[in-house]
């Protein structure tokens, strides 16, 4: 069965503190909504809906990347995909049930499982009660649990507000610094995330199982009603190349990291609809990425207020100049730095925003770092 291994020091925040004005420090929940590390799932219920035959784990026979439709290998053939996000969640911020944070000052994590319910080959989306209560592309959720069982149900039918609200009391949480073995790796029961923290000497997982209650979105276009199946998600794939991947998704991969950044703008003042009125990363006034905005007075702890819509015009912290200036950075963001080694042997796709990726071999025993 897959097994994929990394090490991870947790990132710190720099000493100084974020200012409303943009002239202070620059904290992580500025810099990255989450990084993650993904990898490709069965979902035979899921794009491109050729064939809901059950989908074979953990077998490079389910590449199906050609470009010719009469052939045999055509993409469009491939068996349905969903694909999984174990995030991690920077502190200090509004808390995750509206926006990004788990805590003050600690991180969390979370499995998410994406699918897309829309037949690729004929452009049929599911039906509308689907589209209208789990959206195009459902997601199973729940936190990385000390137990290892969900706080609440993840399916997407049966998501509520509990499922995004973090609980102190059952999931993992990981101080800046702490040093993590993670493991990503398949079971008879489903998909495993673990999370070991070294420094603390605690640990969380989640597994992807009927038992935990994770579901798979029935495609069934012409229902009046949106149902899902109990479902045990596993990889797709034995191996990670440029052949392996997720048909439905922006970019190709399987094994793949995201420090995914450009989702934060300052926002001095929230309009009632959670639009952005005023703020200095739009001198000019506020354009249409200004969403998804809180004010100062619902943050956990650094009181200033901003947008987390992503930042389709690359204008907002993140992208900033000074992050390239050495001797800024040692004040402002130098504790903002991730650090990752280890991984599979398998070519692996890392994700800095949505217009940026690069691909390297990460081979097993390494030892080594990769820093953002």
């Amino acid at each position: 069965m897959r097994r994929d291994r990394y090490r991870v020091v947790v990132p710190k925040d720099p000493p100084t503190l974020p200012t409303q004005d943009g002239t202070g420090g620059t904290f992580n929940f500025q810099n990255r909504i989450a990084f993650w590390f993904g990898m490709d799932l069965c979902d035979n219920q899921s794009a491109p809906e050729f064939t809901h035959q059950p989908c074979t784990p953990n077998s490079d026979a389910n590449i199906f990347d050609g470009s010719d439709p009469s052939k045999p290998d055509y993409i469009g053939r491939h068996p349905g995909t969903a694909f999984l996000e174990l995030q991690f969640y920077p502190p200090g911020w509004v808390s995750f049930e509206n926006a990004i944070s788990c805590d003050a000052t600690k991180w969390c994590a979370a499995m998410a499982i994406f699918s897309l319910n829309t037949d690729m080959n004929t452009g049929v989306a599911n039906n509308a009660d689907c589209l209208n209560t789990v959206g195009i592309e459902p997601a199973n959720f729940a936190f990385i649990t000390r137990n290892g069982r969900p706080q609440a149900p993840p399916a997407p039918l049966d998501l509520t507000t509990e499922a995004f609200t973090p609980d102190p009391a059952r999931d993992l949480f990981m101080r800046a610094g702490d040093q993590l073995d993670i493991s990503i790796h398949d079971s008879p029961a489903g998909l495993v995330t673990r999370i070991n923290d070294l420094s603390s000497g605690q640990s969380g997982s989640m597994t992807a199982s009927v038992a935990n209650g994770f579901a798979q979105v029935n495609y069934d276009p012409n229902a009046a009603t949106c149902s899902q199946s109990p479902y045990a998600f596993h990889p797709m794939y034995s191996t990670s190349s440029e052949h392996t991947r997720v048909p439905w998704a922006a970019h190709s991969y399987n094994i793949a990291f995201s420090d995914e950044i450009g989702h934060f703008e300052y926002c001095s003042v929230v309009n009632p609809d959670g639009t952005c009125a005023e703020g200095v990363n739009d001198p000019g006034g506020p354009d249409d990425d200004d969403v998804g905005c809180f004010g100062p007075e619902q943050s956990l702890r650094i009181q200033i207020g901003g947008c987390i819509g992503t930042d389709n015009d690359f204008d907002g912290v993140s992208y900033q100049p000074e992050s390239t200036d050495p001797v800024f950075a040692r004040r402002i963001v130098d504790g903002s730095v991730l650090r990752v080694s280890g991984g599979s042997r398998a070519v692996m796709m890392w994700r800095l925003s949505a217009a940026a990726w690069c691909s390297m071999v990460v081979v097993a025993g390494r030892r080594g770092g990769y820093r953002l």
